[in-house]
């Protein structure tokens, strides 16, 4: 009976020593307090500026597919639009082309939840109206 009042002991002892070797969470940081609009509208610019860069690089990806033809050199697996139509790059400098449906044309657009283009089918109305939007949002 002693041997295992001593284990348990031991057991004890050692559990204690565990849990307290154990560091306690920290707290976290809490930020100094600002301004209620301060905060929002500079966490407005910041998740908005990006678009205006979208939207000027949407107009420039435009002006340089302009001058593009399937003879224009390219990479496998560069996309533009050429003629209207989208152009995929399927082995060196050659283009494949897919026209758009419903009246659309290939355009490039400016992302709007982070940073970048994408080239697309769209209505021209709709392409300058996203461009606008984008360049005006800073």
């Amino acid at each position: 009976m002693k041997f295992y009042l001593f284990e348990l002991l031991v057991l004890i002892v050692s559990v204690f020593v565990l849990v307290n070797a154990i560091p306690a969470p920290k707290a976290p940081k809490v930020p100094k307090a600002t301004n209620a609009n301060q905060t929002s509208s500079s966490t407005n610019s910041t998740a908005t500026c990006f678009q205006k860069q979208n939207g000027l690089d949407a107009e420039a990806l435009q002006k340089k597919f302009a001058t593009f033809t399937t003879s224009t050199p390219c990479n496998t697996g560069d996309t533009a639009c050429i003629n209207g139509q989208f152009a995929q790059c399927t082995n060196k400098n050659n283009w494949a082309l897919q026209p758009c449906s419903g009246g659309l044309t290939c355009c490039a657009l400016p992302l709007v939840n982070k940073p970048g283009t994408s080239i697309t089918c769209d209505s021209k109305a709709d392409q300058d109206a996203r461009i606008n939007a984008a360049k005006n949002a800073c």
